[in-house]
């Protein structure tokens, strides 16, 4: 089994790339911001909710509830 992220995997494309992958057996987490398209995304992976700041930050918090900070 292989891992994956996949950044706006619940929009159109990004949908669809998750779904192959977990059709296949493999794990994937989601990294979307859900600006645009579906807020819903496939319940079999993880999802991790992006937020983009003034000051270029990616603030990414994980359902769980723990939050990290990717500088870009």
């Amino acid at each position: 089994m292989k891992k994956h992220i996949v950044t706006g995997g619940a929009g159109f494309i990004g949908g669809h790339i998750v779904n192959n992958l977990l059709d296949s057996g493999d794990e994937v987490i989601i990294v979307d911001n859900f600006s645009s398209g579906s807020s819903k995304a496939d319940p079999r992976a993880k999802v991790v909710a992006a937020q983009q700041t003034a000051t270029s930050v990616a603030n990414v918090t994980a359902a769980q509830g723990n939050s990290i900070k990717l500088d870009n």
